[in-house]
């Protein structure tokens, strides 16, 4: 770049000429490229999908119970042959057997099978749905995607300033987990971290503490 006074050749972030003193016009584009690097946020923490403790959970969970459903299904059902009673005439006919339920009882075990085998199943189902669960910290501002499937798929996607949140808690149990307490209505926001779980949390308190 140079000045178009006196033709000294300058690096392109002077406002006036070094040379002559000549004011500098900044191309709009470059103008525009500079307010826009200002705006951007920068990425300090992003979390995907669940942990691998919770995806590991959730399939054996699942063998479980579709195992355990099909197995009460066929154990309700099942039909014991009689033992075949003989005499000196021949063959009179069989003693014992039959199902091990009545016909009402062996009906609503069998529902109950069902019902547990289609829980498994739905646990499967559960797992492409949380792939899509996300959370991201930045500089200036938080945002996530919270996926809750029980019978239906319940979706909640949020950005926050950090003005706008009035709390921060560590939640025990499964996972390394953190409530966000928020200023306006629409409830609080429960979110898992993978990995360096305590410098995220110390980093989003110290941003609310300043906002």
């Amino acid at each position: 770049m140079f000045c178009g006074k006196c033709g000294n050749e300058m690096t392109g972030n002077e406002r006036f000429c070094g040379n002559c003193g000549n004011p500098i016009k900044v191309p709009l584009q470059d103008t525009l490229h500079r307010q826009q690097k200002k705006k951007s946020s920068s990425l300090i923490y992003e979390s995907k999908g669940i942990s691998s403790i919770r995806k590991n959970l959730l399939i054996i969970s699942s063998l479980l119970m579709c195992f355990s459903g099909v197995g009460i299904a066929i154990i309700a059902n099942y039909y014991r042959s009689g033992a075949k009673v003989y005499s000196s005439l021949g063959e009179l006919g069989t003693i014992g057997g039959g199902y091990l339920f009545d016909s009402d009882v062996r009906g609503k075990i069998t529902i109950f099978g069902v019902f547990i085998a289609l829980m498994g199943i739905a646990c499967f189902v559960d797992l492409f749905y949380l792939k899509q669960n996300f959370f991201r910290v930045y500089d200036d501002h938080i945002e996530g995607c919270i996926i809750t499937v029980i019978f239906f798929v319940f979706k909640k996607e949020f950005s926050l300033k950090y003005s706008q949140i009035v709390d921060l808690q560590k939640l025990h149990g499964l996972g390394n987990h953190i409530m966000l307490r928020i200023v306006s209505a629409g409830g609080n926001y429960g979110v898992e971290l993978f990995e360096d779980e305590e410098k995220v949390y110390q980093y989003i308190r110290s941003n609310i503490e300043e906002g």
